[in-house]
């Protein structure tokens, strides 16, 4: 069997593997499934990139209580110390804690400068609205409404401190989820 030539992208001058990908390249079961309708339409919208938070651990507890554990039947959306992502791509969204591994996506759609957050297999039928603020590389966001139970846990979440946004397709990020969206095939200038 023949195998198929790996991609190329030229990254500041030096070619490497294009890891990147899209929607398409993931199986159905790592994107967001349609509690409700309608599915917000694959296109760009002007929040799309990865974001990047890094929370101390000052500030949320003592040690015992603070520091990240991996649990299947914690109360989700718990602000977690270490480093978190938030990949917004084409009206899709994927939240990660990387420490306990907790992970949820889900829909999102923007309108004017509020962003609303839906179909999260955590809270399947509330619709999260944000205002959202962006300048310079940090994006702010503020609760207008979220009805996601659990003690407004996921309006805490988001909304804990500014996310940073970054450009994952030039800054390799080691265990980023679900991967690399959008960077297939792009050619970037130093």
């Amino acid at each position: 069997m023949a195998s198929i030539p790996d991609r190329l992208t030229d990254v500041g001058g030096i070619y490497q593997k294009d890891s990147g990908i899209e929607l398409s390249d993931l199986d159905p079961s790592e994107l967001p499934y349609p509690y409700t309708t309608p599915v917000p339409p694959e296109v760009a919208s002007p929040l799309d990139g990865v974001y990047v938070r890094v929370t101390p651990l000052e500030g949320l507890g003592q040690p015992a209580v603070a520091l990240p554990i991996r649990c299947l039947r914690c109360i989700p959306f718990r602000v977690e110390a270490g480093v978190s992502t938030l990949t917004l791509y084409h009206g899709r969204y994927f939240l990660h804690h990387h420490l306990s591994n907790f992970r949820s996506l889900g829909f999102f759609e923007v309108t004017g400068h509020h962003v609303t957050f839906f179909d999260d297999p955590n809270c399947p039928t509330d619709r999260g609205v944000y205002r959202w603020r962006r300048e310079g590389v940090a994006l702010t966001l503020q609760v207008v409404h979220d009805p996601c139970p659990f003690d407004q846990l996921r309006a805490q979440d988001m909304t804990a401190s500014p996310w940073t946004v970054f450009n994952h397709c030039l800054t390799r990020f080691t265990g980023l989820w679900p991967g690399e969206l959008g960077c297939s095939q792009r050619r970037f200038e130093p």
